[in-house]
């Protein structure tokens, strides 16, 4: 074990006296080394220092040079700084003549800070602080601007400082007790190095020209709401006849225009021509307002009020304004309108009513045909007061009348006399109802010739009379002949029977007297019945029909048919039928020399129809009517049959018979 580690030992001694060997070596190279660096470095100190002497040499003589310099630098120093003062004071000068505006010199240090160092008595003036208390930096003005376009001034101050740009920025400042001001910026760089920036430049107080502008964007902004929602089509076009205005109204009617020609358009070729003639005539300064029919995009024809107008400015044409108003509605009412004026002159031409149209004062506006007739008024054109043809004492009566139905839709009835213009007095009865007439509110009065209805009033009242005194006659007849003697008969017999002492003679007064009293109870019946028919009131229109028809039947032959057996009515309508009947069958027996009748009642869709026929010598109706005698009988028909709402027809003539139909609407049976 020893002895190999001496071996190990004796390897590590050999190695260590190659690596002293090789050291020394490198010594004795580096000696060599420096001893060739100490020569090289010797010759370098002697070049270096015969350079030096050469340039100190040199330096003498840049430092003469540069003395001279100085001094001619002095010189002009001196004379630019009189120039700068005699330029500050034209400046000053100038800032402070400046209306409506403020010179200001603002320095910005690369440490952050401003320094505003110079402005003129404008900006004191328009927010009412110091000048000298602005320039004590910008702290002091930061306090006057609006807190929201703070950032903006230094953003764009920074954006200045390094794009070389131009300082351009507007901004609110809050002046104490004042109100809020807008000034404008605008500054150049004028001098800046590694420290500082300084920009020259002017302010100004836009707060009058902002509001200005405010004012007219908001009247543009409202002035195009207008025009978009304008309901008529309105659009523009400038001197090349290039669309720069259009609504959307237009839009709807002609598609979008905006840029473009008309000629351009898909339109009908009768609306591209017209709107390409009248711009012609409109930049021959023409004003184009007509009615015309023209047709959509989409082909659909409208008539259009079409107003063009040229844009003149500066004594020149730049322009057309066009504006299309729909006037189909109108169009379309005015058609109407003059479809109802004709069938209203046509009307109040041809009315067999005299009619006019007065105002509330009484003048005649209008009058037809049958007014000029009626009064005997020559010419249409004469002006009339309704007052010349009223009746003297019913004049003032039918004005207050008028007065009732102003601003109403009442209609008043008067009757008074008409004094035609010959004098005659003529019964009317006259209608009235306030209307539009014109754009005037006026009277429309319709005017009646109630003469033939007077007169057959009087003929109804004359018959009613002498139709009752006919029946008090007849019942007095009736009473007389048939009670009175059985009555008188009755009192003789009653005498006899109070005097009577045999059994068998009183047995045979009293029954003598029991006849009597029976054919008395029969008479009374019979006259009863008459006045008012109990199997009427009692059985219904068909009983009684059928026992009236008993009394006549051995006279002429009767016939009845009737789908009313098991119906009944209202005693009113089935009393008026009865009556009726009985009259047709008097007047047929009396006067029509008819070998037969037929009677016919039916009730078909609530309707009660009554149909009465002979074969009679017929008579001509309205002559009848007119004859004062014998036209009683249709008179007294035509009387009951005016109590109900129905209608009748009485058609007969000479040789044809006649045929009686009566027609009353009944909704309810009983």
């Amino acid at each position: 074990m020893k002895k190999k580690e001496q071996e190990i030992l004796r390897t590590h001694i050999q190695e260590l006296e190659r690596e002293n060997f090789l050291l020394k070596e490198e010594l004795k190279e580096n000696k060599v080394q420096i001893h060739e660096y100490k020569k090289n470095i010797a010759s370098i100190v002697l070049q270096r220092t015969q350079e030096l002497e050469e340039m100190n040499i040199d330096l003498q003589s840049a430092k003469h040079e540069l003395e001279q310099y100085k001094n001619h630098l002095e010189e002009v120093i001196r004379e630019r700084t009189i120039d700068l003062k005699f330029s500050e004071q034209r400046f000053i000068s100038v800032s402070k003549s400046l209306m409506g505006g403020s010179v200001f010199e603002i320095k910005f240090s690369n440490d952050g800070t401003y320094e505003i160092r110079y402005l003129n008595n404008f900006f004191w003036d328009m927010i009412g602080v110091d000048v000298q208390y602005m320039l004590n930096g910008y702290d002091a003005l930061k306090n006057y601007i609006h807190p929201e376009d703070t950032v903006l001034f230094q953003e764009k101050l920074m954006h200045s400082k390094h794009t070389k740009d131009i300082f351009d920025v507007e901004i609110r400042i809050l002046p104490p007790e004042k109100s809020m001001k807008s000034i404008h910026i605008r500054a150049n760089t004028i001098e800046e190095s590694d420290n500082y920036t300084i920009w020259v430049g002017l302010v100004f107080d836009t707060t009058e020209k902002n509001k200005f502008q405010y004012e007219i964007q908001e009247r543009e902004v409202i002035l195009n709401a207008i025009i978009q929602n304008i309901p008529y089509d309105f659009w523009a076009i400038d001197s090349n006849k290039t669309c720069f205005l259009q609504n959307r109204t237009s839009k709807k009617l002609w598609g979008n225009l905006l840029g473009k020609s008309p000629s351009q358009v898909t339109l009908p070729e009768t609306t591209k021509t017209f709107f390409l003639d009248k711009i012609e005539d409109v930049l021959q300064n023409k004003l184009v307002n007509e009615e015309v029919l023209l047709a959509d995009r989409h082909g659909n024809k409208k008539d259009f009020q079409s107003l063009l107008a040229p844009i003149i400015l500066h004594d020149k044409i730049r322009g057309i304004l066009c504006f299309n108003i729909d006037i189909s509605e109108r169009k379309r009412e005015e058609k109407a309108r003059v479809q109802n004026e004709q069938k209203f002159r046509n009307i109040f031409d041809n009315s067999t009513d005299a009619i006019i149209i007065q105002s509330h004062q009484g003048d005649i506006i209008e009058m037809n045909n049958e007014f000029i007739k009626l009064s005997g008024v020559t010419h249409k054109s004469d002006t009339i007061n309704v007052s010349h043809f009223i009746g003297k004492n019913d004049k003032s009566n039918f004005f207050r009348k008028i007065d009732t139905i102003k601003n109403t839709s009442h209609i008043f009835i008067f009757e008074t006399t008409f004094i035609t213009h010959n004098n005659k007095v003529i019964p009317i009865e006259i209608k009235s109802k306030e209307i539009e007439y014109l754009d005037n509110k006026v009277i429309l009065s319709l005017i009646r010739n109630i003469a033939y209805r007077k007169k057959f009033e009087r003929k109804l009242v004359n018959t009613i009379i002498e139709t009752e005194e006919k029946e008090r006659a007849r019942l007095a007849a009736d009473l007389h002949d048939d009670i009175g003697p059985v009555l008188s008969s009755m009192k003789m017999l009653t005498g006899l029977l109070r005097d009577a002492s045999d059994i068998a003679k009183t047995k045979v007064i009293s029954d003598q007297i029991f006849e009597l009293v029976t054919e008395s109870l029969r008479s009374l019946r019979e006259t009863s019945n008459s006045l008012s028919p109990h199997v009427l009131k009692n059985y219904g229109i068909i009983a009684a029909t059928r026992n009236i028809i008993q009394s006549f039947q051995h006279v002429i032959p009767i016939s009845v048919e009737t789908n009313c057996e098991k119906l009944r009515f209202e005693s009113t309508i089935e009393i008026i039928y009865y009556r009726v009947l009985c009259e047709l069958l008097t007047n047929t027996i009396k006067h029509a020399q008819a070998t037969k009748i037929d009677i016919n009642l039916h009730y078909i869709n609530s309707m009660l129809i009554f149909t009465y026929q002979d074969n009679g010598i017929g008579f001509n109706v309205a002559k009848k009517m007119e004859e004062s005698s014998s036209g009683m009988g249709l008179y007294n028909i035509i009387n009951r049959i005016s109590s109900l709402e129905a209608n009748y027809t009485i058609d007969s003539s000479p040789g044809k018979g006649l045929i009686f139909t009566l027609k009353t609407n009944i909704t309810q049976k009983l």
